[in-house]
């Protein structure tokens, strides 16, 4: 979120070292953020158990490739499976590039969230 890529892949990596993730550890210390990030959402999204399962999560790993349309598929499921996170979240400011979507801001009226730009 802070814009250090190089410090985002080391975090990932650490993260995945300690899940065990040892494939996705790799990808992380030898690929570029983005074939990474992508590598880890198509295995968070396929049930994989060791990759992660909270949508809010996901949605947040499909802003930093840019893929809108992805972080709003997987903020509308956090929202149908009543996800605790998704308030907090949506208040988060990565989601600054997807404010102006009128799904994101149906979304955020549905929880109570208000978002101010």
């Amino acid at each position: 979120m802070s814009g250090d890529r190089e410090e985002a892949m080391k975090s990932w990596r650490e993260l995945h070292l300690i899940m065990g993730n040892d494939s996705s550890a790799s990808i992380f210390a030898t690929e570029t953020i983005d074939v990474a990030l992508n590598f880890w959402l198509e295995k968070a999204k396929s049930e994989t158990p060791q990759y992660c399962s909270n949508p809010t999560i996901i949605a947040m790993a499909h802003i930093f490739v840019d893929d809108r349309d992805g972080a709003l598929e997987y903020l509308d499921i956090a929202y149908k499976y009543k996800n605790e996170d998704l308030p907090t979240m949506m208040l988060r400011p990565h989601w600054k590039p997807i404010y102006d979507e009128s799904r994101f801001q149906e979304l955020a009226q549905k929880v109570n969230v208000a978002i101010t730009f």
